[in-house]
């Protein structure tokens, strides 16, 4: 039990007993406060809100909580930008151009480009399963470093806008 909802009841039942007869017989109780009354400190705070948007990126046996941006630039395509405790994700699930960079741990992650990879959109959650994971990458000769697989799940409960100014196409 949180130590300042304990706190509270603790003086509800002080301030009910204290409010009790005295047995005399001498007329009704005295009204009067017998202590300071609770303080919006004594009450347990409410939860925080519920992000707008939230996701969880997998790589290997490591989980992220996500919080996100979501946007609909046009029919059936979504531009995510989520963050996460040391991770950054952006993900463009457009359709014929998908694209996924994951920032973490100083290491910028990309799709391998010898595995192709889709993102599938249903209702409102951007779905990227069992993407090969690579660092380094260097588009012209290929090579790169693996880095993981990972999947993506973001849940787009609202849809900003209008796109970040350095996204307008």
């Amino acid at each position: 039990m949180p130590k300042a909802f304990a706190a509270a009841i603790v003086v509800v039942v002080v301030a009910a007993a204290c409010s009790v007869q005295d047995g005399s017989g001498g007329g009704p109780p005295d009204r009067s406060p017998t202590s300071v009354p609770a303080t919006s400190l004594d009450v347990p705070s409410e939860a925080p809100p519920e992000p707008e948007s939230v996701g969880l990126l997998t790589i290997d046996d490591r989980a992220f909580d996500l919080v996100a941006d979501c946007f609909a630039p046009g029919a059936g395509e979504v531009l995510v930008l989520a963050v996460g405790e040391n991770v950054e994700v952006y993900v463009e699930a457009f359709l014929g151009s998908p694209y996924l960079a994951i920032q973490i741990d100083g290491w910028l992650l990309e799709p391998s480009i010898d595995r192709p990879f889709e993102f599938s959109i249903d209702g409102n959650v951007v779905r990227a399963g069992e993407i090969l994971l690579v660092r380094d990458l260097d588009l012209v000769s290929g090579e790169s470093t693996a880095a993981g697989t990972g999947t993506l799940v973001v849940e787009c409960r609202t849809y900003l806008d209008e796109l970040p100014e350095s996204f307008r196409r």
